[in-house]
């Protein structure tokens, strides 16, 4: 599913015209959309008590059609017309002959019959502004807007409704005016919003629920970044036939952990057989070997020799360089340690190995390669490969430190992948992956949850685990981020947003695996 910016969706919704679907019936099926949204949430709540905010423009307009379908459900509504909107338009028209209680907020300036009435509400609609806001939000609205919110502060289990873009968010860059509506619900139209996912303007979104009014997917463009879904996950899960082995699945090798660090490894190694990688070999120093392989069975080792002090000694290097053609995917960084003779084994493995497999690098290997001082690493580094960078990592990956604001993410990581020639998993809320052929993919989690130790850890083994499963660089990448995002959406769920370690997601990966694949058959 496509990420749109507004010109995008106007050109989108341009070409529907062109190709005979008129504005009216768009309109109608938008209004529909919302009205089955907010009757829906009533019907949890038994209440059918629902207040509508009609703005000036088409938001309003959908509003107004949404109004139209509820109160002829059986719904209790009020209209509450915010911002200039003719008499003589046939939507309102339609609910006054309805006999609908209808008020007007220039009659009523300070929202005052919009106060006295929020408490018996269950639900309200904010159709105020959408994707045309690009202007300051005047008084007269602003008194609406802080009414429902003060109303939401007030009363939790009111539920406020956006239709398409919560009025007071710029849909572009998820900049928010000084009086932005807190969604509970933002009912999409068409495509998801670019500004969904750009903070501060995430924080006032909700949960999106995206409806498809009638606009073919032949009108998006493949400049535009796609959003990770289940339907999407689903078609690319790898099969797992029943005559398999587990050599079927691919061969892991992990090359991590260091004195510091015993726990890195073991997170990734559980994760990517979680997943349904067929084998995870560790490679480990020898001094941590016991500690890591006493609380993670399922995995075989190779201990690496040591010289004083903790550092990989160059037969390490050379072990390492003769096991690795027999595996399908290297994944190498977790808790591996900054020591110079890990620096030179990393740069001798990427640099310098031939036929290297794919090759997944995260947390101290991308630490490791933003040293790198004579030419570019990325000039060095060839083969195919997954860089899973914090925005910190990114930072020094780039040599720069004045990059990756959060509102430019998209396009960094985009711009890195194909400077890089490699596919960038750049972590954090909203996760976004690139690939270097232009393809860029957006998570639809920021979960507070996941921000702990370790979380990272096993992402990189999620991904390797199904890179090993043959699927492409921009396949694994974020496929590995959905299933992990998804798991940890769950454990919110059910735990809530703390507490929540990087060894809780790895039973949850399977589970939500199973509900991918059964939630496409229901």
């Amino acid at each position: 599913m496509k990420i749109v910016t507004a010109k995008q969706m106007r050109d989108i919704e341009n070409r529907c015209f062109a190709e005979g679907i008129s504005p009216d019936e768009l309109m109608e099926s938008a209004g529909k959309a919302v009205a089955h949204c907010a009757f829906n949430h009533a019907q949890k709540l038994n209440q059918f008590s629902i207040g509508v905010l009609a703005g000036p423009g088409n938001n309003g307009g959908d509003s107004l059609i949404a109004a139209k379908y509820l109160y002829q459900w059986g719904a209790e509504v009020n209209v509450f017309i915010c911002g200039e909107r003719s008499l003589k338009d046939k939507k309102l028209m339609l609910l006054t002959q309805k006999n609908l209680a209808i008020y007007d907020t220039k009659i009523d300036a300070g929202a005052e019959k919009l106060r006295e009435l929020l408490p018996r509400m269950n639900v309200v609609i904010d159709g105020i502004f959408g994707l045309g806001l690009n202007r300051p939000i005047d008084d007269m609205i602003s008194a609406s807007i802080i009414a429902v919110n003060n109303e939401k502060n007030r009363r939790h289990n009111l539920v406020v409704i956006s239709v398409d873009v919560p009025s007071g968010i710029n849909s572009d860059t998820g900049s928010i005016d000084a009086n932005c509506i807190y969604a509970d619900v933002t009912c999409a139209l068409g495509r998801p919003k670019l500004g969904f996912y750009r903070f501060p303007g995430a924080k006032y979104v909700g949960k999106v629920e995206v409806n498809q009014i009638g606009i073919l997917r032949e009108f998006d463009g493949c400049e535009m970044p796609e959003l990770m879904t289940h339907s999407w996950a689903e078609r690319i899960l790898p099969s797992r036939p029943l005559d398999a082995h587990k050599g079927d699945f691919g061969r892991i090798l992990i090359i991590g952990g260091s004195k510091n660090y015993v726990g890195a490894p073991s997170l990734a190694a559980i994760g990517a057989l979680r997943v349904g990688g067929g084998l995870v070999t560790v490679a480990v120093p020898e001094g941590i070997f016991n500690s890591v392989a006493s609380n993670c069975l399922e995995p075989t080792y190779i201990p690496l020799p040591e010289i004083t002090g903790g550092g990989l000694s160059p037969e390490a290097c050379n072990i390492l360089i003769e096991e690795i053609p027999k595996y399908s995917v290297v994944l190498i960084g977790c808790g591996l340690g900054l020591e110079i003779e890990t620096q030179n084994m990393l740069e001798k493995i990427l640099y310098d190995t031939d036929n290297l497999p794919p090759v997944v690098v995260d947390a101290d290997g991308l630490n490791l390669l933003s040293r790198y001082s004579g030419e570019k690493w990325s000039e060095r580094f060839k083969s195919p490969a997954i860089i899973t960078p914090h925005p910190g990592e990114m930072r020094r990956l780039w040599g720069k430190e004045d990059v990756m604001s959060n509102e430019d993410r998209l396009i960094q990581s985009s711009v890195a992948a194909q400077l890089w020639n490699k596919t960038v998993v750049l972590k954090g809320p909203f996760t976004v992956a690139a690939s270097g052929e232009g393809h860029t993919m957006v998570s639809p989690f920021a979960n507070p949850s996941l921000a702990t130790a370790g979380t990272g850890d096993v992402l990189s083994g999620v991904i390797a685990g199904f890179l090993a499963q043959g699927l492409s660089l921009m396949d694994a990448g974020p496929l590995g981020v959905y299933v992990h995002g998804l798991a940890g959406s769950r454990l919110r769920d059910e735990l809530g947003d703390s507490g929540i370690l990087a060894g809780d997601l790895l039973p949850v990966l399977p589970r939500v695996i199973k509900e991918i694949k059964e939630s496409t058959r229901n």
